[in-house]
């Protein structure tokens, strides 16, 4: 029987003012404080829901929220039987509440207010100039995806399981990567260096590009590789 325990807010190791003034300190206490815990907070209803559910529990092998997250992809690209959820409503509050749980987890940790110099020569400098010819124009082709996401979503710089590819994908609400179109279902997307935040929560919507482009480096740690095998995101709210 496979038992969901209830998880905790993640904390943010730096103050919230540490990013201004790409980001402020309001802004981020927001979401932290407010937008993060409630993700927490409806995400564990659910998974004591269902790690109450015997038909489910005695059903699914997975043990995370990830492994939950990547069998809803899966579910929805028909790749696979669909788990004995308890009701719609609560696969639905895993996905949206889960995966918001997960991507600002990936997001708030990867931000830090210490700039880190963009290494050509390291796997994921390599891969940048191999795919997308320099970091400036790997920069541009993420501000325009970020930019021209309509609506609440994410943008990811993510690794393609198959082709072993960098791949910049879009995901609408608080989709994980493995929800993004050519991704579907496709397994386990991550990046081979850090998990780095590529852009900043906007507030002030006319400043969004020029915001972005500042965040993707000078406050983003690019090239760095602290934890191997990690998401890149962007929401742009």
């Amino acid at each position: 029987m496979s038992v969901y325990t209830a998880k905790s807010l993640p904390a943010i190791g730096y103050a919230y003012d540490a990013l201004e003034p790409h980001i402020d300190a309001a802004t981020m206490e927001l979401h932290h404080s407010k937008h993060h815990q409630a993700y927490t907070d409806n995400m564990n209803k659910a998974l004591a829901t269902l790690s109450a559910t015997e038909a489910f529990t005695s059903k699914a092998s997975a043990a995370t929220i990830d492994d939950l997250l990547r069998a809803i992809a899966r579910e929805d690209a028909g790749k696979t039987e669909p788990l004995p959820w308890p009701t719609p409503q609560v696969r639905a509050a895993i996905r949206n509440h889960g995966g918001g749980f997960v991507n600002h987890a990936v997001y708030f940790a990867n931000m830090s207010p210490t700039p880190a110099p963009f290494d050509p020569s390291s796997p994921f400098g390599k891969a940048v100039v191999e795919q997308f010819a320099s970091l400036d124009a790997f920069k541009e082709q993420f501000t325009a995806a970020a930019l021209g996401l309509f609506g609440s979503g994410w943008v990811f710089l993510a690794l393609h399981p198959s082709t072993k590819r960098l791949q910049i994908v879009s995901t609408a609400n608080q989709d994980i990567p493995e929800f993004a179109s050519g991704l579907a279902g496709s397994g386990r997307c991550r990046h081979p260096c850090t998990r780095c935040v590529g852009a900043c929560l906007l507030r002030q919507v006319p400043q969004r590009a020029r915001q972005l482009r500042g965040c993707l480096v000078e406050r983003c740690q690019l090239g760095r590789c602290r934890q191997p095998l990690q998401r890149r995101a962007c929401q742009a709210v």
